[in-house]
Protein backbone atom coordinates (compact mmCIF):
# COMPACT_ATOMS: atom_id res chain seq x y z
CA UNK A 1 0.00 0.00 0.00
CA UNK A 2 1.29 3.46 -0.91
CA UNK A 3 0.59 5.92 1.88
CA UNK A 4 0.30 9.63 1.19
CA UNK A 5 0.10 12.09 4.05
CA UNK A 6 -2.84 13.95 2.49
CA UNK A 7 -5.05 10.87 2.44
CA UNK A 8 -6.77 10.06 5.72
CA UNK A 9 -8.48 7.04 4.21
CA UNK A 10 -5.12 5.54 3.27
CA UNK A 11 -3.79 6.15 6.78
CA UNK A 12 -6.87 4.57 8.33
CA UNK A 13 -6.56 1.55 6.07
CA UNK A 14 -2.90 1.20 6.90
CA UNK A 15 -3.66 1.23 10.61
CA UNK A 16 -6.16 -1.58 10.03
CA UNK A 17 -3.63 -3.49 7.96
CA UNK A 18 -1.03 -3.02 10.69
CA UNK A 19 -3.45 -4.49 13.23
CA UNK A 20 -4.04 -7.44 10.90
CA UNK A 21 -0.29 -8.06 10.68
CA UNK A 22 0.02 -7.84 14.48
CA UNK A 23 -2.74 -10.43 14.90
CA UNK A 24 -0.96 -12.75 12.45
CA UNK A 25 2.25 -12.68 14.60
CA UNK A 26 4.33 -11.30 11.71
CA UNK A 27 6.84 -9.53 13.97
CA UNK A 28 9.11 -8.33 11.15
CA UNK A 29 6.37 -6.86 8.97
CA UNK A 30 4.67 -5.29 12.00
CA UNK A 31 7.89 -3.45 12.87
CA UNK A 32 8.30 -2.23 9.27
CA UNK A 33 4.71 -0.95 9.14
CA UNK A 34 5.09 0.77 12.50
CA UNK A 35 7.96 2.87 11.13
CA UNK A 36 6.01 3.80 7.99
CA UNK A 37 2.96 4.81 9.97
CA UNK A 38 4.97 6.91 12.40
CA UNK A 39 6.61 8.72 9.48
CA UNK A 40 3.22 9.52 7.96
CA UNK A 41 1.28 10.28 11.11
CA UNK A 42 2.70 13.73 11.93
CA UNK A 43 0.46 15.61 9.49
CA UNK A 44 -2.67 14.25 11.14
CA UNK A 45 -1.96 14.76 14.83
CA UNK A 46 -4.01 17.95 15.00
CA UNK A 47 -6.52 17.31 12.23
CA UNK A 48 -7.82 13.84 13.08
CA UNK A 49 -7.99 13.01 16.76
CA UNK A 50 -9.81 9.74 16.09
CA UNK A 51 -6.97 8.36 13.99
CA UNK A 52 -4.51 9.39 16.68
CA UNK A 53 -6.53 7.56 19.36
CA UNK A 54 -6.73 4.47 17.18
CA UNK A 55 -2.97 4.64 16.61
CA UNK A 56 -2.31 4.97 20.37
CA UNK A 57 -4.42 1.90 21.05
CA UNK A 58 -2.61 -0.11 18.37
CA UNK A 59 0.73 0.88 19.88
CA UNK A 60 -0.44 -0.85 23.08
CA UNK A 61 -1.41 -3.97 21.12
CA UNK A 62 1.98 -3.92 19.36
CA UNK A 63 3.75 -3.71 22.72
CA UNK A 64 1.72 -6.67 23.99
CA UNK A 65 2.90 -8.70 20.98
CA UNK A 66 6.55 -7.66 21.36
CA UNK A 67 6.47 -8.11 25.16
CA UNK A 68 7.40 -4.47 25.77
CA UNK A 69 4.26 -3.32 27.55
CA UNK A 70 4.99 -1.19 30.60
CA UNK A 71 2.83 0.12 33.41
CA UNK A 72 0.90 3.16 32.29
CA UNK A 73 1.18 2.45 28.54
CA UNK A 74 -2.59 2.06 28.24
CA UNK A 75 -4.12 5.34 29.36
CA UNK A 76 -7.85 6.06 29.65
CA UNK A 77 -9.06 7.81 26.52
CA UNK A 78 -12.17 9.82 25.77
CA UNK A 79 -13.92 7.60 23.25
CA UNK A 80 -17.22 9.50 23.54
CA UNK A 81 -19.82 7.65 21.43
CA UNK A 82 -17.29 5.92 19.19
CA UNK A 83 -18.15 2.24 19.56
CA UNK A 84 -15.16 1.10 17.55
CA UNK A 85 -12.68 2.87 19.84
CA UNK A 86 -14.61 1.67 22.87
CA UNK A 87 -14.22 -1.89 21.62
CA UNK A 88 -10.47 -1.59 21.10
CA UNK A 89 -9.92 0.16 24.42
CA UNK A 90 -11.65 -2.57 26.43
CA UNK A 91 -10.32 -5.40 24.26
CA UNK A 92 -6.72 -4.24 24.70
CA UNK A 93 -7.32 -3.42 28.38
CA UNK A 94 -8.40 -7.02 28.79
CA UNK A 95 -5.25 -8.28 27.08
CA UNK A 96 -3.15 -6.04 29.32
CA UNK A 97 -4.84 -7.51 32.41
CA UNK A 98 -4.30 -11.00 31.00
CA UNK A 99 -0.56 -10.34 30.77
CA UNK A 100 -0.66 -9.53 34.49
CA UNK A 101 -2.63 -12.76 35.19
CA UNK A 102 -5.56 -10.71 36.48
CA UNK A 103 -8.21 -12.87 34.84
CA UNK A 104 -11.24 -11.35 36.56
CA UNK A 105 -10.28 -7.89 35.24
CA UNK A 106 -9.60 -9.45 31.84
CA UNK A 107 -13.11 -10.85 31.63
CA UNK A 108 -14.69 -7.60 32.84
CA UNK A 109 -13.09 -5.76 29.94
CA UNK A 110 -13.88 -8.53 27.44
CA UNK A 111 -17.54 -8.52 28.49
CA UNK A 112 -17.72 -4.79 27.81
CA UNK A 113 -15.83 -5.17 24.52
CA UNK A 114 -18.28 -7.85 23.41
CA UNK A 115 -21.17 -5.38 23.58
CA UNK A 116 -19.47 -3.36 20.82
CA UNK A 117 -18.26 -6.36 18.81
CA UNK A 118 -21.75 -7.06 17.47
CA UNK A 119 -21.54 -3.90 15.36
CA UNK A 120 -18.56 -5.05 13.29
CA UNK A 121 -18.78 -7.07 10.09
CA UNK A 122 -15.12 -8.12 10.32
CA UNK A 123 -14.80 -11.87 10.71
CA UNK A 124 -11.13 -11.46 11.66
CA UNK A 125 -12.05 -9.08 14.47
CA UNK A 126 -14.50 -11.64 15.82
CA UNK A 127 -11.98 -14.47 15.40
CA UNK A 128 -9.33 -12.58 17.36
CA UNK A 129 -11.86 -11.85 20.10
CA UNK A 130 -12.76 -15.55 20.36
CA UNK A 131 -9.06 -16.49 20.46
CA UNK A 132 -8.28 -14.12 23.33
CA UNK A 133 -11.39 -15.13 25.27
CA UNK A 134 -10.50 -18.79 24.73
CA UNK A 135 -7.10 -18.19 26.32
CA UNK A 136 -8.73 -16.81 29.47
CA UNK A 137 -11.13 -19.72 29.83
CA UNK A 138 -8.18 -22.08 29.37
CA UNK A 139 -6.40 -20.35 32.26
CA UNK A 140 -9.61 -20.64 34.31
CA UNK A 141 -9.73 -24.40 33.59
CA UNK A 142 -13.10 -24.03 31.88
CA UNK A 143 -11.91 -26.23 29.07
CA UNK A 144 -15.14 -26.84 27.16
CA UNK A 145 -15.86 -23.13 26.97
CA UNK A 146 -12.25 -22.45 25.99
CA UNK A 147 -12.46 -25.00 23.17
CA UNK A 148 -15.69 -23.46 21.89
CA UNK A 149 -14.01 -20.06 21.49
CA UNK A 150 -10.77 -21.49 20.10
CA UNK A 151 -12.62 -23.53 17.47
CA UNK A 152 -14.72 -20.51 16.48
CA UNK A 153 -11.49 -18.57 16.03
CA UNK A 154 -9.73 -21.32 14.10
CA UNK A 155 -12.61 -21.72 11.64
CA UNK A 156 -11.99 -18.18 10.41
CA UNK A 157 -8.20 -18.22 10.47
CA UNK A 158 -7.94 -21.52 8.59
CA UNK A 159 -9.33 -20.05 5.37
CA UNK A 160 -6.93 -17.08 5.28
CA UNK A 161 -3.26 -17.97 4.53
CA UNK A 162 -1.91 -14.86 6.31
CA UNK A 163 -3.15 -16.33 9.60
CA UNK A 164 -1.46 -19.73 9.26
CA UNK A 165 0.63 -19.13 12.39
CA UNK A 166 -2.48 -18.12 14.31
CA UNK A 167 -4.04 -21.48 13.44
CA UNK A 168 -1.03 -23.19 15.00
CA UNK A 169 -1.48 -21.14 18.17
CA UNK A 170 -5.09 -22.35 18.29
CA UNK A 171 -3.77 -25.91 18.00
CA UNK A 172 -1.29 -25.19 20.79
CA UNK A 173 -4.19 -24.38 23.11
CA UNK A 174 -6.15 -27.42 21.95
CA UNK A 175 -3.17 -29.67 22.69
CA UNK A 176 -2.61 -28.08 26.10
CA UNK A 177 -6.25 -28.66 27.02
CA UNK A 178 -6.04 -32.30 25.92
CA UNK A 179 -2.93 -32.75 28.05
CA UNK A 180 -4.42 -31.15 31.15
CA UNK A 181 -7.56 -33.30 30.76
CA UNK A 182 -5.35 -36.40 30.71
CA UNK A 183 -5.72 -37.10 26.97
CA UNK A 184 -1.96 -37.38 26.55
CA UNK A 185 -1.90 -39.30 23.26
CA UNK A 186 -4.31 -36.86 21.64
CA UNK A 187 -2.21 -33.98 22.91
CA UNK A 188 0.98 -35.53 21.53
CA UNK A 189 -0.61 -36.07 18.12
CA UNK A 190 -1.79 -32.43 17.98
CA UNK A 191 1.62 -31.16 19.09
CA UNK A 192 3.46 -33.28 16.52
CA UNK A 193 1.34 -32.13 13.58
CA UNK A 194 1.53 -28.49 14.64
CA UNK A 195 5.31 -28.63 15.22
CA UNK A 196 5.86 -30.11 11.77
CA UNK A 197 3.80 -27.35 10.18
CA UNK A 198 5.49 -24.62 12.22
CA UNK A 199 8.98 -25.79 11.26
CA UNK A 200 7.99 -26.10 7.60
CA UNK A 201 6.81 -22.49 7.57
CA UNK A 202 9.71 -21.07 9.58
CA UNK A 203 7.54 -19.99 12.52
CA UNK A 204 10.39 -20.15 15.02
CA UNK A 205 8.69 -18.51 18.00
CA UNK A 206 5.60 -20.68 17.69
CA UNK A 207 7.75 -23.79 17.17
CA UNK A 208 9.41 -23.07 20.50
CA UNK A 209 6.04 -22.63 22.20
CA UNK A 210 4.78 -25.93 20.78
CA UNK A 211 7.91 -27.81 21.85
CA UNK A 212 7.61 -26.35 25.35
CA UNK A 213 4.00 -27.50 25.50
CA UNK A 214 4.95 -30.96 24.27
CA UNK A 215 7.63 -31.09 26.97
CA UNK A 216 4.97 -30.38 29.62
CA UNK A 217 2.91 -33.23 28.19
CA UNK A 218 5.89 -35.60 28.63
CA UNK A 219 6.40 -34.36 32.21
CA UNK A 220 2.79 -35.17 33.06
CA UNK A 221 3.38 -38.78 31.94
CA UNK A 222 6.68 -38.87 33.85
CA UNK A 223 8.73 -39.37 30.69
CA UNK A 224 11.39 -36.94 31.81
CA UNK A 225 14.09 -37.83 29.28
CA UNK A 226 11.70 -37.07 26.43
CA UNK A 227 10.62 -33.88 28.22
CA UNK A 228 14.26 -32.82 28.56
CA UNK A 229 15.00 -33.40 24.88
CA UNK A 230 11.87 -31.53 23.83
CA UNK A 231 12.66 -28.52 26.01
CA UNK A 232 16.26 -28.49 24.78
CA UNK A 233 14.98 -28.41 21.20
CA UNK A 234 12.69 -25.48 22.04
CA UNK A 235 15.71 -23.44 23.14
CA UNK A 236 17.35 -23.96 19.76
CA UNK A 237 14.88 -21.38 18.41
CA UNK A 238 16.25 -17.97 19.39
CA UNK A 239 12.94 -16.12 18.99
CA UNK A 240 11.56 -18.35 21.72
CA UNK A 241 14.68 -18.55 23.87
CA UNK A 242 14.97 -14.75 24.14
CA UNK A 243 11.29 -14.16 24.91
CA UNK A 244 9.67 -13.70 28.31
CA UNK A 245 8.05 -17.11 27.94
CA UNK A 246 11.51 -18.48 27.17
CA UNK A 247 12.81 -17.00 30.41
CA UNK A 248 10.08 -18.76 32.37
CA UNK A 249 10.76 -21.97 30.46
CA UNK A 250 14.33 -21.91 31.81
CA UNK A 251 12.87 -22.63 35.25
CA UNK A 252 10.78 -25.47 33.82
CA UNK A 253 13.85 -26.84 31.99
CA UNK A 254 15.91 -26.65 35.19
CA UNK A 255 13.20 -28.56 37.04
CA UNK A 256 13.36 -31.41 34.51
CA UNK A 257 17.14 -31.65 34.88
CA UNK A 258 16.89 -31.60 38.68
CA UNK A 259 14.28 -34.36 38.66
CA UNK A 260 16.44 -36.46 36.40
CA UNK A 261 19.35 -35.93 38.77
CA UNK A 262 21.66 -34.96 35.94
CA UNK A 263 23.70 -31.92 34.89
CA UNK A 264 23.02 -30.04 38.12
CA UNK A 265 25.37 -27.24 37.08
CA UNK A 266 23.39 -26.56 33.92
CA UNK A 267 20.15 -26.80 35.87
CA UNK A 268 21.31 -24.24 38.41
CA UNK A 269 22.49 -21.90 35.64
CA UNK A 270 19.09 -22.10 33.94
CA UNK A 271 17.33 -21.60 37.27
CA UNK A 272 19.44 -18.53 38.13
CA UNK A 273 18.85 -16.95 34.71
CA UNK A 274 15.13 -17.63 34.76
CA UNK A 275 14.74 -16.50 38.37
CA UNK A 276 16.46 -13.19 37.69
CA UNK A 277 14.24 -12.56 34.66
CA UNK A 278 10.93 -13.33 36.42
CA UNK A 279 11.94 -11.17 39.38
CA UNK A 280 12.44 -8.24 37.00
CA UNK A 281 8.97 -8.91 35.60
CA UNK A 282 7.55 -9.36 39.11
CA UNK A 283 6.02 -12.66 37.99
CA UNK A 284 4.88 -13.95 41.38
CA UNK A 285 3.94 -17.40 40.09
CA UNK A 286 7.29 -18.21 38.52
CA UNK A 287 9.20 -16.57 41.36
CA UNK A 288 7.48 -19.08 43.64
CA UNK A 289 8.35 -21.93 41.28
CA UNK A 290 11.98 -20.84 41.25
CA UNK A 291 12.07 -20.68 45.04
CA UNK A 292 10.67 -24.18 45.41
CA UNK A 293 13.11 -25.61 42.87
CA UNK A 294 16.06 -23.92 44.56
CA UNK A 295 15.21 -25.08 48.06
CA UNK A 296 14.14 -28.56 46.96
CA UNK A 297 17.05 -29.43 44.69
CA UNK A 298 19.91 -26.94 45.19
CA UNK A 299 19.93 -25.80 48.81
CA UNK A 300 17.37 -27.89 50.70
CA UNK A 301 15.22 -25.86 53.08
CA UNK A 302 11.75 -27.21 53.79
CA UNK A 303 10.61 -24.06 55.60
CA UNK A 304 11.39 -21.92 52.54
CA UNK A 305 9.62 -24.44 50.29
CA UNK A 306 6.49 -24.36 52.42
CA UNK A 307 6.55 -20.55 52.60
CA UNK A 308 6.71 -20.37 48.80
CA UNK A 309 3.84 -22.87 48.40
CA UNK A 310 1.69 -20.91 50.86
CA UNK A 311 2.36 -17.65 48.98
CA UNK A 312 1.34 -19.29 45.72
CA UNK A 313 -1.77 -20.73 47.35
CA UNK A 314 -2.77 -17.34 48.80
CA UNK A 315 -2.34 -15.80 45.34
CA UNK A 316 -4.61 -18.53 43.91
CA UNK A 317 -2.02 -20.08 41.60
CA UNK A 318 -3.75 -23.38 42.13
CA UNK A 319 -2.28 -25.17 39.11
CA UNK A 320 1.25 -24.45 40.26
CA UNK A 321 0.41 -25.34 43.86
CA UNK A 322 -1.11 -28.69 42.83
CA UNK A 323 1.84 -29.68 40.66
CA UNK A 324 4.61 -28.34 42.92
CA UNK A 325 3.09 -29.77 46.10
CA UNK A 326 2.77 -33.23 44.54
CA UNK A 327 6.38 -33.04 43.39
CA UNK A 328 7.63 -31.92 46.81
CA UNK A 329 5.64 -34.72 48.45
CA UNK A 330 7.28 -37.30 46.17
CA UNK A 331 10.76 -36.02 47.04
CA UNK A 332 9.97 -36.01 50.77
CA UNK A 333 8.67 -39.58 50.60
CA UNK A 334 11.95 -40.61 48.98
CA UNK A 335 13.74 -38.93 51.89
CA UNK A 336 11.57 -40.87 54.35
CA UNK A 337 9.89 -37.71 55.66
CA UNK A 338 6.35 -39.03 55.40
CA UNK A 339 4.63 -36.63 57.80
CA UNK A 340 5.95 -33.65 55.87
CA UNK A 341 4.92 -35.30 52.61
CA UNK A 342 1.34 -35.53 53.86
CA UNK A 343 1.31 -31.78 54.51
CA UNK A 344 2.11 -31.09 50.84
CA UNK A 345 -0.36 -33.69 49.59
CA UNK A 346 -3.03 -31.82 51.54
CA UNK A 347 -2.10 -28.61 49.74
CA UNK A 348 -2.14 -30.43 46.40
CA UNK A 349 -5.64 -31.69 47.22
CA UNK A 350 -6.86 -28.24 48.26
CA UNK A 351 -5.50 -26.64 45.09
CA UNK A 352 -7.03 -29.35 42.88
CA UNK A 353 -10.37 -28.87 44.61
CA UNK A 354 -10.17 -25.12 43.98
CA UNK A 355 -9.53 -25.76 40.29
CA UNK A 356 -12.59 -28.01 40.05
CA UNK A 357 -14.69 -25.35 41.80
CA UNK A 358 -13.38 -22.66 39.46
CA UNK A 359 -11.76 -20.72 42.30
CA UNK A 360 -8.82 -19.56 40.20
Amino acid sequence: MILTTNNKTSLGEMLKEWYSVIISYDFEQAAVMKEKIEAALTDFLDSDKRLLKFYELLIVRYKIMTENLKKGDLKPINTEEDNSLNFYFHFFSGQTAFQKKNYSATMRHYNIAETFLTETDSEIEKAEFHFQVGQVFYKLAQYDTALYHIEKSKEVYEVKPIYKEKVLNCQLLEAAISSEKGNFYKAEDTYNKAIEEAIKNGFNWTTGLLLRGKSFNWVRTNQLEAARDCMAQAFEFKDFAKSKIGNKAKIDYANILFRLGENKRKGQKLLDEGWEAVEQEKDTEYMGKAQVNFNLYVDYNEKEIFAAVKRLYSAKYNFSVAELSSEVADVLKERGEYSLAVKYLEYAFRASTNIIRGDI
